[in-house]
């Protein structure tokens, strides 16, 4: 069947009048934006449990690091070396991909004491986001360990600590430094951590 030039604008006119199935085509043009904003949450979902447990695995790493150095059975020259391996081993997220960490020993941090800082990065590939033209989302995370030095008695009088930003946690190597902890910390026992 053949349109003639007048039957052809007839239907075209009376396509463009019809108002039948509108609500399919409003339906298609708002689903690529839902679906979007939908994937975005999936993925930044996916990026924040990686950082989560990037932190976790820093924060326990910079706090060993710490220990050791603390306890004497690291120097401060090996502070970059164990500090690597330990993240390495403790951080086992299996969908982050080019995680880097390192660690600092820095002598009496401007009156602060002596510190291990440790700082990580690492990213994931994204599934959804890669449409907007975002293939991978970075993340990186830090955290500061402060270090007590034996001052040649054989005990250190601070336990060493981690900051990460929201909390404090402090690492006690046995029941007995309890009565420290709290007369550093307070009263609050959600910091107080005892480890075995």
């Amino acid at each position: 069947m053949t349109l003639s030039p007048s039957s052809a604008a007839t239907t075209l006119d009376r396509l463009a009048r019809d108002e039948r199935g509108n609500i399919a085509v409003i339906f298609a043009i708002a689903l690529l934006p839902v679906l979007s904003f939908v994937g975005a949450a999936i993925d930044y979902s996916r990026a924040a449990h990686a950082r989560t447990a990037m932190q976790g695995a820093l924060d326990s790493a910079a706090l060993m690091v710490a220990k050791n150095l603390s306890d004497g059975k690291i120097t401060a020259d090996q502070v970059p070396t164990a500090g690597a391996a330990y993240f390495a081993a403790l951080y086992t997220h299996t969908g982050s991909q080019n995680v880097k960490a390192s660690a600092t020993y820095t002598a009496n941090n401007g009156g602060k004491g002596s510190t291990v800082t440790m700082v990580a990065s690492g990213e994931i590939k994204s599934q959804f986001m890669q449409i907007a033209g975002f293939p991978t989302l970075d993340f990186s995370v830090g955290s500061t360990s402060t270090v007590q030095l034996d001052d040649g008695t054989g005990v250190s009088p601070v336990l060493p600590k981690c900051a990460s930003g929201s909390a404090n946690f402090f690492m006690l190597s046995n029941p007995s430094e309890i009565d420290a902890a709290f007369t550093q910390i307070g009263t609050s026992i959600s910091k107080l951590r005892v480890s075995k």
